[in-house]
């Protein structure tokens, strides 16, 4: 499932968002935790999406994010990839005292054979089956994040609360339509469905903070609904009206 490179890759990535979460605290402990903390938010995340594309046929492989292009023009290219998943987790980092996170480091490479494809309707892999590969990931990330709320309303420990949160952060980060992140892949496979599970996203990450995981879940998806409904009524194609036939 891993390849050799992936598995290094993984680690360091493992690594730097667990001295990214340990940063305004650092200690040997509090790093030691971050790290198991770390592993289980992305882990999983990426295992998700390589699952998600075998069962379209295709390959999914961890990739660090980075930036090809700093402006609009046509010669606006570094002439190497700007490695902004290193640089802006740390930049923040340092600006904001380890107060503010970003988790913006990865991405998902997806590609398939078209001759392995033969027998399904299409041999090119589609934009909602891309959608969906790209999608699993932060679903994971928002599935863990939901169970270790009910966790955290039994027991009532900071640090399941915390790691609630930060798979939540996660999955709003790589949601983002930007670049090659997975919110970039979703809205191209759907505006209405993107749109839906950002707003949700969204919601439940910030009621997380001062309300009860269910209410927070019902709140959070009764505005999903209600967004995309209206993203829905919004691409209905407009009703033609109907003239009453003239009686002979």
């Amino acid at each position: 499932m891993f390849e050799e490179k992936e598995v290094y890759q993984v680690l360091f990535a493992v690594l730097l968002i667990s001295y990214i979460i340990a940063f305004s605290e650092f200690t040997f402990f509090n790093f030691l935790i971050a790290f198991i903390i770390a592993s289980i938010i992305l882990i999983p995340h990426i295992i998700a999406h390589k699952i998600a594309a075998e069962n379209y046929i295709a390959e999914s492989k961890f990739k660090f994010l980075e930036m090809q292009r700093y402006w609009f023009n046509e010669g606006a290219v570094f002439k190497y990839p700007f490695p902004i998943w290193l640089v802006l987790p740390i930049f923040t980092a340092f600006v904001s005292f380890g107060k503010f996170i970003i988790l913006t480091i990865e991405t998902c490479e997806i590609k398939w054979k078209p001759e392995k494809r033969i027998g399904r309707w299409y041999t090119e892999l589609q934009e909602h089956e891309i959608s969906n590969i790209a999608l699993a990931g932060p679903l994971v990330n928002i599935v863990f994040a939901f169970i270790a709320s009910i966790v955290f309303s039994i027991w009532n420990l900071q640090l399941i609360k915390e790691f609630a949160i930060l798979n939540m952060w996660f999955a709003f980060f790589c949601l983002l339509p930007l670049g090659n992140l997975d919110g970039t892949k979703i809205l191209f496979g759907g505006k209405i469905r993107w749109t839906s599970i950002f707003i949700f996203t969204i919601a439940m990450l910030i009621m997380m903070y001062y309300l009860n995981v269910f209410i927070s879940l019902i709140l959070a998806l009764i505005l999903a609904s209600i967004v995309g409904l209206w993203f829905l009524r919004e691409e209905l194609p407009p009703r033609t009206p109907i003239k009453p036939i003239a009686a002979k």
